[in-house]
């Protein structure tokens, strides 16, 4: 069995966390109990005192105390974190984001608040008065939110993988580059432009590129010296946009070069799916041209976390067919 496919199989008996550490987007804004309080915590219960008042004003047409409220809301609201209050999360009903609100001018802010304070009493503020306003709605709105926070994990991740296999970050030249080993370039400002000098130095086509918007890989790195090049994604689920993400790294192992290999990093529990035995339809034909694919360039990988730890560490096995 050619390498590549030892490595596709390893991956496969080796399937992807359901929780994985490297993604976990902790964020927490209120206190861990209800005996200690913060500043998010504390402009919130003002803006909830706020509200009741400005209701309370409202039956008795006490339009001077009812400005004063509203300025009072306006300075709250630039605490951090309130975006994540019950409050401001009714806006979004009335198709008004918090992001929308920032870029009012304070006259703007005013009548928007003026505009809407009746109406979210009447809709929310009698009930979740009725039912009792709490803290822990703050943190359940960020955690709503974890999803944004994404970002780069996916690529600190790669990298930690690089670092625990000893893997040192190339910071020089493409001179540099092409005589030392255990070695990655990022494809960040920096590296983007020492990529494209590797490529000039040694005559990489790099098609893949072409066909995708002049996209640079995430990675390039060389063993035994020996260049890779790599492709990282992160999937949980397939369907819409998430398929053309597969198609995407799927296409990536097709290309072929005499001096240079092709490697896919799908992590995420999709790649579980994705390999099942007994699949059908779209995933089936996804794994089955993934599979012709490493069979027809023997130099390319498909992999995921647990593959890719297999690959670095049986580095002696990796060698140019």
């Amino acid at each position: 069995m050619n390498f590549n496919l030892d490595v596709l199989d390893f991956s496969r008996k080796h399937p992807e966390p359901y929780v994985d550490n490297a993604y976990e987007k902790e964020y927490f804004i209120i206190t861990k109990d209800n005996n200690s309080t913060n500043r998010l915590i504390e402009a919130n219960n003002q803006i909830i005192k706020c509200i009741t008042a400005f209701e309370i004003n409202n039956t008795t047409n006490n339009s001077s105390a009812n400005k004063k409220i509203v300025d009072r809301i306006v300075e709250l609201l630039d605490t951090p974190n309130i975006n994540n209050s019950e409050f401001t999360s009714y806006w979004e009903v009335n198709d008004i984001s918090f992001s929308m609100y920032r870029h009012f001018n304070r006259q703007e802010k005013i009548v928007f608040l003026n505009n809407l304070l009746p109406k979210y009493i009447e809709k929310r503020h009698l009930a979740y008065t009725s039912h009792g306003y709490t803290p822990t709605t703050l943190q359940v709105k960020a955690d709503s939110f974890a999803h944004k926070r994404s970002g780069e994990l996916g690529l600190k991740k790669v990298k930690y993988l690089f670092q625990k296999f000893k893997f040192n970050l190339h910071t020089g030249s493409a001179d540099d580059f092409l005589v030392n080993n255990n070695i990655y370039l990022f494809s960040d400002k920096r590296g983007k432009k020492v990529f494209d000098n590797i490529k000039k130095k040694i005559k990489i086509n790099f098609e893949w590129q072409k066909n995708h918007k002049g996209k640079r890989p995430d990675f390039i790195f060389r063993i035994n010296n020996q260049i890779f090049i790599l492709e990282h994604k992160h999937m949980k689920e397939g369907g819409g946009g998430q398929d053309k993400q597969i198609v995407e790294v799927s296409s990536f192992i097709n290309y072929t070069e005499h001096n240079v290999s092709y490697v896919a990093f799908l992590d995420g529990i999709y790649f579980n799916k994705l390999f099942l035995q007994n699949n059908q339809g779209v995933v089936a034909e996804q794994q089955k041209q993934i599979i012709e694919a490493l069979q027809k360039n023997p130099n390319n990988y498909f992999l995921n976390t647990k593959g890719f730890c297999y690959f670095l560490k049986n580095i002696e096995k990796v060698k140019l067919k």
